[in-house]
């Protein structure tokens, strides 16, 4: 043991290191010349820096004492002061816990204060590990300033601790705030602190509003000069303000069917603006701007930095009271304690947990606030990836099954085929072939757009596997699809023998399966002689148990959980574990594949079958939908009189004032308007199942012209006779879902034409809106779709998929433009668990991923 100095920041766990030993005051001394001004280099081995300085630390046992870690640094200033360099947690911490007394010399990047607040603190020094690492280790003392300290939440110094602390123990934020920003997400300090800022505003270096600016999303603060309410007939609120930076720039704000927001300002309001720059003929203008009237007793404060944040008129929330909130958080928060080992972390050129936490919000330049979001994006993406990187090695060192077999079924099916595989489908068949042959099971993400023939390879990997003695398993999300795979599978089955000379038997287990049938399914799945079943979750049920479940196939993956995959491979009873195969005909961008799929294989196909017929889309003005001749109606007429079919999509089952869209039931009967004499079916999700396969089947059977439905046709409704699909409310639906409703048409030998019908003009649609409906027209390409997707909707989703019974949608990782963070956190999490699969060295680790994502979550960590 020995003495030396140390200065809290508020936590005994956190000193701040003075280099006063005798010995290194010596040689300080010896050294230097002038004022001591030595400081650690953010990102630099201390060590390094020490001995460059001519400085050694010397230890109780008179060994010399090496640091692989940043530190903070106080160096003594005369006789009664000191500099303390806030290295470790940040100016705002380390200022508050000094108190008035220290003045801040921005030149120096120190303060300056009295010594009196530096106190005694013992230090054992000990070496750790074969590479002699060093740690160290503090013993107790008294806080500095115990009013200081009682300013702190009163959490043990976990992120996830300020889960338990309620915003409304804020002083800023009363009742009413509370339950508005719990409304928009924000229940929490944790959530709080975490809300990314949608864009700061730089005062130290003002950017003028120009012409230059055009299709970039900025901020700045004008002034109202006038405000437009909209006229009779028209939709259009207008407020005209001028930019303060460039007092002779106007910039028109623009809302439509928002007559209400005029009322919000008056002539004179100094506004906080953020959005999109446009300019309509020779004005510059904002669609839909976010905007904040600045009040009088409002201050932006000294920061040169003013985050803008998300705001909503619906729970009354400004982005100036999530501001005051988030601000008032930051200074009650006591040092964070950093679960992921810093030499990751530095590698990256990423800060500290506790200084990201802060800077994201009270950042000195803009670029120190970058840095914080991609360090707190860094540690989303790594705690998902710790969990694939877990599945990943648990599936390396399970047991599964070697499906080593010639591929005779195979050939019957190929044999009895008017057409071969294209090469995509051969390329993914084989990929699955050589993972069955494997002994650890296989897991595969077959990926193909509609109609690219994944059923196909689905079914030629399952023949494989049936030819090797084991029942094949085949799930859906839907009825409706696991009838279509059941009919396509028996069909194409139908005659084949297996090995034994016994036909392959396929059959069916849904929740409408009762009775008698039921029970007969039960126990061909008991004994082993059913060769392959389709189902939906009934397949989960406890009462289903599989003589050898050697394949599990899961189609449309984002409808399913890594929970239910578990379950159903679980069902192995204790034996080896089955492979298992997950579709899904929405296509995922590369960045995506690696977050929500990352423990998966990936095959694709990348190219559709020849023959496959085009499919034309049209957007229109929704007059034209309400106009009986109109091109969209006369087409459907010629259609009809061919004896082909047509879709008519509705976004809702009712008539939606919020969604400005007619609902299937009314637009059945204004379709039977214009179609007098045409056979016309509806279908949606509130009606009985069993009335709503009546009239499904007799669309399939072809007994009905026109089926007016709800996105339920989105899977499951195969009908080649179909040529036409009329989309209604086309805004309200995203571009995934859009591309699989357009791809119910043209999957017989008929061209196919879309139309889609928004529910306003283009003038009066969001920005996003037409981005997204020229996306559709432009392409037929579902990854150029995906990825065209992903760019308009930004950052934050994982394909929409929960993973763990929690949602895993990212809230500050961007999939669009993080993506050396997605390959870092990838690279970094494969080595924590190449060394640590259990994370029982990480125990900090372990607990956010269970707080995050759920306690199965750390559960999967486990080496099977």
């Amino acid at each position: 043991m020995h003495s030396a100095f140390a200065v809290l920041d508020g936590t005994t766990t956190h000193p701040v290191l003075v280099l006063n030993h005798p010995d290194v005051a010596r040689r300080f001394e010896a050294t230097q010349q002038g004022p001591a001004t030595f400081v650690v280099n953010h990102g630099r081995d201390l060590s390094q820096q020490i001995h460059k300085a001519g400085l050694q630390v010397i230890g109780a046992d008179g060994r010399l004492i090496e640091y692989l870690d940043e530190t903070p640094l106080v160096v003594p200033d005369g006789d009664d002061r000191v500099w303390v360099y806030p290295r470790l947690t940040g100016r705002e911490v380390v200022g508050l816990t000094l108190g008035t007394d220290a003045q801040w010399d921005a030149e120096r990047g120190a303060f300056s204060t009295a010594n009196t607040r530096v106190i005694p603190i013992h230090w054992t020094w000990w070496f750790a590990g074969a590479a002699g690492d060093i740690t160290m280790s503090a013993s107790a003392a008294e806080l500095p300033d115990a009013e200081v300290a009682a300013d702190y939440f009163l959490i043990d110094g976990t992120i996830d601790s300020l889960r338990g602390v309620a915003t409304d123990e804020l002083t800023c934020v009363d009742p009413v705030s509370a339950i508005g920003l719990a409304g928009m997400g924000m229940s929490s300090v944790y959530d709080l602190l975490h809300t990314v800022p949608r864009n700061y505003l730089d005062r130290s270096n003002p950017v003028p509003v120009t012409a230059d600016l055009l299709g970039q999303k900025i901020a700045f603060i004008g002034t109202v000069d006038q405000i437009r309410k909209p006229p009779p007939g028209k939709s259009v609120s207008i407020v005209k303000v001028t930019d303060t930076a460039a007092p002779h720039t106007k910039v028109d704000l623009t809302w439509f069917n928002a007559a209400w927001v005029t009322r919000r300002f008056r002539p004179g309001d100094m506004l906080l603006i953020s959005g999109t720059l446009d300019q309509f003929r020779t004005t510059l203008q904002m669609r839909g701007p976010i905007v904040d009237v600045i009040a009088a007793d409002a201050t932006t404060g000294d920061s040169a930095v003013i985050p803008i944040y998300p705001a909503s008129e619906k729970h009354k929330i400004s982005t100036w009271a999530v501001r005051r909130a988030v601000a008032e958080a930051v200074t009650k928060l006591p040092p964070i304690l950093d679960p992921v080992p810093r030499g990751f972390t530095l590698a990256r050129g990423l800060p500290e947990r506790d200084v990201a936490l802060r800077e994201l919000h009270v950042a000195p330049t803009p670029e120190h606030a970058s840095s914080a979001r991609r360090r707190l994006a860094y540690d989303e993406l790594l705690r998902w990836q710790l969990i694939l990187a877990g599945n990943r090695a648990s599936g390396l060192t399970t047991k599964g099954i070697a499906h080593d077999v010639p591929g005779s079924l195979e050939a019957q099916l190929l044999a009895r085929l008017p057409y071969s595989f294209t090469g995509a489908q051969r390329r993914c068949v084989d990929e699955i072939v050589a993972d069955l042959k494997r002994t650890n099971p296989m897991n595969r993400l077959l990926q193909g757009e509609v109609g690219s023939g994944k059923t196909l390879v689905a079914l030629s990997g399952a023949l494989h596997a049936i030819e090797a003695g084991s029942t094949v398993a085949i799930m859906a999300p839907i009825e409706a699809l696991a009838s279509q795979h059941y009919d396509d599978f028996a069909e194409l089955c139908e005659g084949m023998t297996d090995p034994g000379g016994k036909p392959l038997r396929v059959e069916l287990l849904t929740t409408k399966i009762t009775g008698k049938r039921r029970k007969e399914v039960l126990a061909g799945l008991a004994d082993g002689s059913i060769h392959l079943v389709v189902g939906t979750q009934a397949l989960l049920s406890e009462q289903v148990q599989f003589a050898r479940l050697g394949l599990v196939i899961i189609d449309e993956q984002h409808r399913f959980g890594v929970e239910q995959r578990k379950v159903l491979a679980d069902k192995a009873g204790g034996g080896p574990l089955p492979d298992v195969l997950v579709m899904t005909a929405t296509p995922v961008p590369r960045t995506a594949l690696m977050t929500a799929f990352g423990d998966l294989d990936v095959s694709q196909i990348d190219e559709l079958p020849p023959g496959r017929s085009p499919i034309v889309t049209r957007a229109v003005n929704p007059m034209q939908f309400d106009d009986p001749h109109s091109p969209l109606w006369e087409q459907v007429r010629e259609q009809i009189a061919q004896n082909h079919q047509i879709f008519v999509v509705a976004p809702t089952v009712g008539d939606s004032e919020a969604k400005a869209a007619r609902g299937a039931e009314q637009l059945s009967e204004q379709v039977a308007a214009i179609l007098p004499g045409a056979r016309i079916g509806t279908a949606h999700g509130k009606q009985k199942r069993d009335e709503r396969e009546v009239t499904l089947n007799a669309f399939r059977s072809g007994t009905l012209d026109v089926l007016v439905a709800t996105s339920i046709i989105e899977v499951g409704v195969n009908v080649p006779n179909s040529t036409v699909i009329v989309i209604t409310g086309a805004n309200n639906f995203g571009i995934t879902q859009l591309h699989q409703l357009r791809g119910r048409v043209g999957r017989g030998q008929w061209a196919g034409t879309c139309w889609l019908v928004p529910t306003a003009p283009r003038a009066d649609l969001a920005e996003h809106a037409i981005s997204k409906i020229e996306a559709l027209v432009a392409s037929t390409d579902g990854f150029e779709l995906a990825a065209r997707d992903l760019q308009i909707r930004g950052a934050g989703s994982l394909t929409g998929t929960r993973q763990s019974g929690r949602a895993t949608d990212l809230s500050v990782a961007d999939l669009l433009t993080d993506m050396d963070l997605i390959e870092a956190s990838r690279e970094d999490a494969s080595a924590i668990i190449s060394r640590d699969p259990h994370l029982a060295k990480h125990p900090m680790l372990a607990h956010e991923i269970a707080a995050a994502l759920g306690d199965d979550a750390v559960a999967w960590l486990t080496v099977r």
